[in-house]
């Protein structure tokens, strides 16, 4: 996988890795490389998320990976 970061390139091999998604920052991404969303937004954003995935999953919402795509505007 070619992961761009602060606009290097690097590749990572395997799959013993994840991106994911929490909660940054006010001024910084408090990440190496994971999705984040701003703290005055968390709340809100993992609110839907768990009401969609316990909607979707029932009691297993909590242990199911939910994998997600990210799509490149620039490429």
């Amino acid at each position: 996988m070619k992961i761009i970061r602060d606009g290097e390139t690097r590749v990572q091999e395997g799959s013993n890795f994840g991106i994911n998604i929490h909660r940054g920052g006010r001024t910084t991404t408090s990440s190496e490389g994971c999705q984040t969303i701003p703290p005055d937004q968390w709340t809100g954003f993992y609110e839907l998320a768990k009401s969609e995935a316990r909607r979707i999953y029932g009691d297993q919402w909590n242990k199911v990976v939910i994998p997600y795509i990210l799509i490149d505007e620039l490429g």
